[in-house]
């Protein structure tokens, strides 16, 4: 077994190679558990101190740092202070909860391919706008009378203002209008024939009290 002091001064990837490597060496169960035991340590200390990185606020230098954080106050020496600016490129694995406003140049996400997740993937990039805007949609059929209502969540008022629409006729040709605008977070929709399959779609801007504030 490598021993605790040189294992140590090793970075957070060392150690997790390290510990990885004596869990195929193992040549008895007692070995196998206990270096077991290390990795899961080691993993847990990471993600427990990353978390804590994150939910304080401060800036991240995830795994491309490559050091391993032994003590709390440690916390600090992967951070600059608040007048200059962190560089470079990282890494994190696992959920992030930023509270506050997040500014970016730019934003993206990246998944593994439907298709050929072994050796693709696929990007995508977000949809922006100048508003804080949310976007619901959805697929409807008017009635015998060409009417159809569309309910939304019950909380949609109350975070959302300044209603924008989108109509398309699916099927057929058509006409499609908004008949009744929301109210009581619900809207109708009328066409000049019966059952016909309508795509919608909302937007509204945000007016919670983070918003507005």
């Amino acid at each position: 077994m490598v021993a605790k002091d040189q294992i140590r001064t090793k970075s957070y990837r060392a150690r997790k190679a390290t510990y990885e490597e004596e869990i195929k060496e193992a040549k008895t169960q007692a070995d196998y558990e206990i270096a077991n035991q290390q990795l899961m340590y080691a993993e847990h200390r990471w993600n427990e101190q990353m978390r804590a990185l994150a939910t304080i606020g401060l800036t991240l230098l995830a795994t491309t740092t490559n050091l391993f954080l032994d003590e709390p106050k440690h916390l600090f020496d992967i951070v600059r202070p608040p007048d200059e600016k962190a560089a470079g490129n990282g890494f994190y694995a696992g959920n992030l909860n930023v509270t506050g406003k997040l500014t970016k140049g730019s934003g993206s996400f990246k998944i593994d391919h439907p298709l050929d997740p072994a050796n693709k993937y696929l990007s995508y990039s977000f949809v922006e706008s100048p508003d804080m805007m949310n976007v619901y949609n959805g697929n409807i059929t008017t009635d015998r009378h060409g009417l159809a209502t569309v309910v939304l969540p019950d909380y949609f008022e109350a975070l959302n203002q300044d209603f924008r629409y989108q109509l398309t006729v699916i099927g057929q040709f058509a006409q499609a209008i908004v008949k009744q605008e929301i109210e009581n977070n619900r809207f109708t929709i009328k066409t000049n024939r019966s059952l016909v399959k309508v795509s919608w779609q909302v937007m509204g801007i945000r007016h919670d009290a983070y918003a507005d504030a």
